[in-house]
Order: structure tokens, then sequence, then C-alpha cells
């Protein structure tokens, strides 16, 4: 539950399948009719690490037509515009962090030897 909004994770492939076929990440009730009122549904399909970024688009994009009138158009790419920052916001905090810790050399699961990679030039 996120304030008034239940978070759930579904099924894409089955929604896309069975209920409509461009269903894509996630969605929310001012998008989607279908989907309950105070309902945000996110596709079990994407990663981990887009994760936060579909829940946090899905509840501004949400919010923007339900309390500011925005239509879809305007609110996905509000929406979008948010997304693009705040993942450019965690690749500069990636960046700082990487400079913090250094370079690290791999090696192998028992910290013995370090692991030599060979890149291969596929045509």
């Amino acid at each position: 539950m996120n304030g008034n909004k239940n978070i759930w994770i579904v099924d894409g492939l089955v929604i896309r399948r069975d209920l409509f076929g461009e269903f894509l990440y996630g969605g929310n009730h001012q998008r989607y009719l279908w989907i309950p009122k105070d309902e945000i549904w996110i596709d079990n399909a994407i990663s981990a690490e887009e994760f936060k970024y579909t829940l946090i688009h899905e509840i501004n994009e949400r919010d923007l037509m339900a309390n500011r009138g925005m239509n879809y158009s305007e609110a996905h790419d509000s929406s979008s515009a948010v997304e693009r920052r705040i993942r450019m916001l965690d690749l500069q905090d990636a960046r700082i962090h990487e400079v913090k810790v250094g370079k690290v050399q791999p090696i192998d699961c028992d910290g013995l030897k370090k692991l030599w990679f060979c890149l291969i030039q596929f045509i």
C-alpha cells in the first residue's frame, strides 16, 4: 500500500493476452479504467532495476490526471520527464560512488586469484 494506492505486481502476459494487448510496464485507473480506482499495476516482466522508475512514473501520472486535470498524453510526458531526472540523479550517485570506491579487481569466489577476461569480437 502506498498512501491510498495498492501496488500490484501483475502477470503482464495474461493481461496482454486476455484483457488489453498494449499493456506495458504498468498502469493505473486514470489510464486504464478496468484497473480498480486505487490500484497501480506493475508488469511482473520488468526487471527489479526498472521497478522503482515504473512505480514513480505510474504514481505521478495517475496523480496528474486525477488531481490536476491533465490528459494522458500530458501526464505521460511529464511523468517520463520526472522518471528521466531520477534516472540521471541515480546515475550521478553511482558515478560518485564508483570514484569513492575505486577500481576493484574481480576475483574468484574464494578471493584467491584474479579472474582474467577475454574479449571476443563477434562479426
